[in-house]
């Protein structure tokens, strides 16, 4: 089984000052740890997520640092 994981819980869990931070984040730790299954997140997610961070925060970095984290990369291998 998979789950396809949208943007909006994406962005909130990077984004800790979002309002539904908390919440986001603890979705996705069950996710991670397999309660719904093999998470799935398509190209067009990766791009909307990514570039509501950019836009939203306004700086290159917390965008870099979500791409990475999305492609299962570190920050200092880049996006």
């Amino acid at each position: 089984m998979t789950v396809f994981v949208d943007t909006g819980v994406l962005y909130a869990d990077h984004d800790q000052d979002a309002s539904r931070h908390t919440a986001a984040s603890a979705a996705l730790d069950a996710v991670y740890d397999g309660e719904f299954g093999q998470p799935y997140v398509s190209d067009y997610i990766y791009d909307e997520a990514v570039t509501l961070t950019l836009k939203r925060g306004g700086a290159f970095i917390p965008a870099r640092q979500l791409g990475a984290k999305l492609g299962g990369r570190s920050v200092s291998e880049g996006i």
